[in-house]
């Protein structure tokens, strides 16, 4: 159908008709915004951990609580995520709420989210050509981010940082507007992005197309954001460094030794996400014509800059060892309400030539958009905890509970605080990451000097050398194998069992 007969039909339809066309229409946005809703609903209260890192993560929040530190050597009995400390401060503020939990994590995920996407769609709303296509398009935005959940592996409501992450990054964005730096702006923007950089390191890419678009629109201002971004970053820094005696960078920056898979991966990864945002080969041709008929607006010249900076991150990162699908929220929450507002720009610009085709036009981007988000339906239930996982949880719990005291749950930390064990909890994955990134960095020493009495281990990494269970017989006995799994959602992680292991003679 051509955009002529899609005007011919817009033109001889009544009112209602075209009222039920857009409801119809946007019925695909309105199942995943549904379908998403339904499954975090069901996921958040799961008292067992949805992503296997999820109780780690609250065990940060808990140490930060606690005034144990983060940022130290390994050798001392723990070994933090190569993350700043922001997410675990959100975390903290949390619990006061929900107790050091998963739910407290997940609350910050959550509320992350729900804030960046109403961002994006106003965003998109504003920039439309009239307040009901800006409505209709801000929902197709929101339909868009909700259709992406699958390909990120269900991690937008983990307890992880990411979300919280991009929610600063768009906070920043939407505060840098068309670019023009006022010291007042220029101040709060950087003050953000300085916030994101200490959430999660990633941010720095994205502070860096900002300042670099700064430049471009507003040299002065230009100066004064990086002048302001790097005092907001020196400073903590300074501190972090000078109160962890030089351990912050290292945990930082370890990951940039850790191996790196094939880089057909990055290409694979990169098609996995295109899937959920078909048009995107497409938005440079757009970008180009509109800037070609000086119809796009340097706000969606900033938004375009970041999709095309997250691209190339998510790319990048999915070539490194351990990564999953986390690393593609940024593209999957910018994908659909950058090529929206590039949608806004073109429908604007035309509009000024001949006003009477912007309705048809705004039709067929529906029309096509519903197209899309219909056939990205997929199946909820692999992303649904079922009654089994609350078992689980009750099970492992009933197990460290009824050791007395010094338990150390191997990838559930906070299950050992609960029971009693030593503050120290050493944590598998932080341990075996490190060591994959050339710290020296062992896990059995580790619990040995935790002066834990009783180890619970969870199979994780089972058939790898990777395994705890293969060193764990120097200073521990097998006591007992449980017939249960504490199995995450995650896509790969597939445990079979729970063992108990006694402290022996040194």
């Amino acid at each position: 159908m051509t955009l002529r007969s899609i005007r011919g039909l817009w033109e001889r339809a009544g009112s209602r008709t075209i009222a039920v066309a857009v409801v119809v229409l946007l019925l695909p946005a309105a199942w995943h915004m549904g379908a998403l809703a339904r499954i975090v609903r069901a996921r958040f209260w799961c008292p067992l951990d949805l992503d296997y890192l999820e109780s780690a993560h609250v065990y940060h929040a808990w140490r930060i609580a606690q005034r144990l530190p983060l940022y130290a050597d390994p050798a001392s009995g723990f070994a933090t995520f190569p993350y700043p400390p922001l997410y675990w401060v959100a975390l903290e503020g949390a619990a006061s709420l929900l107790g050091f939990t998963d739910q407290a994590g997940r609350a910050v995920s959550v509320a992350s989210l729900l804030l960046a996407v109403a961002i994006l769609a106003w965003h998109v709303a504003r920039a439309a050509p009239s307040r009901l296509v800006g409505a209709v398009f801000a929902a197709i935005a929101v339909g868009g981010v909700c259709a992406g959940y699958p390909t990120s592996d269900g991690s937008y409501d983990w307890v992880r940082s990411d979300t919280m992450a991009m929610l600063l990054v768009v906070a920043a964005a939407a505060i840098a507007r068309d670019g023009r730096m006022p010291p007042l702006r220029a101040c709060a923007t950087a003050f953000v992005l300085a916030l994101s950089i200490y959430t999660k390191q990633s941010g720095v890419v994205f502070a860096a197309w900002l300042v670099t678009f700064a430049f471009w629109r507003d040299r002065a201002g230009a100066l004064r954001l990086a002048a302001a971004l790097a005092l907001f970053c020196a400073v903590p820094f300074a501190v972090l460094e000078s109160t962890t005696h030089g351990w912050f960078l290292v945990w930082l920056l370890y990951p940039s030794h850790q191996p790196l898979q094939p880089w057909w991966a990055a290409l694979g990864a990169l098609g996995t996400f295109v899937l959920r945002a078909p048009f995107l080969p497409f938005l440079p041709w757009l970008a180009a014509a509109l800037w070609k008929r000086r119809w796009l607006r340097p706000t969606t010249i900033l938004w375009a800059g970041l999709l095309a900076v997250s691209v190339l991150g998510g790319a990048l990162a999915s070539v490194k060892q351990f990564c999953c699908g986390n690393v593609w929220i940024p593209e999957l929450m910018l994908a659909w309400p950058v090529a929206l507002m590039l949608a806004d720009d073109w429908l604007s610009g035309s509009q000024s030539q001949d006003e009477r085709s912007m309705p048809a036009r705004a039709a067929g981007v529906l029309a096509l958009s519903g197209v899309v988000l219909a056939a990205l339906g997929y199946d909820t239930s692999p992303f649904l905890p079922g009654a089994d996982r609350w078992q689980a949880a009750e099970r492992l719990d009933g197990v460290a509970r009824g050791l007395d005291g010094g338990v150390v749950v191997t990838t559930a930390p906070m299950v050992g605080v609960r029971a009693g064990g030593p503050a120290q909890q050493p944590i598998l994955a932080t341990y075996e990451d490190a060591r994959s990134g050339g710290l020296q960095a062992d896990y059995t020493a580790a619990l040995v000097a935790s002066g834990a009495h009783w180890v619970v281990t969870t199979d994780r990494y089972a058939g790898t050398e990777r395994a705890p269970e293969l060193r764990l017989p120097r200073y521990f006995t097998r006591e007992r194998t449980y017939d249960f799994d504490v199995h995450s959602l995650a896509s790969w992680d597939r445990p079979k069992s729970v063992v108990l292991w006694r402290r022996t003679a040194d």
